[in-house]
């Protein structure tokens, strides 16, 4: 199992906007605008835009947090929960 250190986390994790985009999650409008968007977690069945996008900068990996679950994901727990993968190493392969 090949371990990251937490440098290629945060460069990893910095590609929340470009997942979320590409799974049909969010428009790059909608992370532009900062407006909300329906909640990723397939579970959740979210028929009312009720996440948000937030990046804090450089230094930091963005999250989603949805209003209506009251759920906070970065790219990994976001994966794992979409491709239903429970364990972070099941994420990274």
């Amino acid at each position: 199992m090949k371990y990251i250190d937490e440098q290629e986390k945060m460069e990893l994790g910095r590609h929340l906007a470009d997942y979320l985009i590409e799974s049909g999650c969010a428009t790059p409008e909608a992370l532009e605008r900062g407006n909300n968007f329906c909640c990723p977690d397939p579970t959740h069945g979210d028929d009312f835009p009720s996440a948000h996008y937030y990046d804090k900068g450089p230094n930091t990996c963005p999250v989603v947090y949805c209003f209506g679950c009251s759920n906070t994901w970065d790219l990994f727990k976001l994966i794992g929960v979409r491709e239903n993968l429970p364990d972070f190493s099941h994420v990274l392969s």
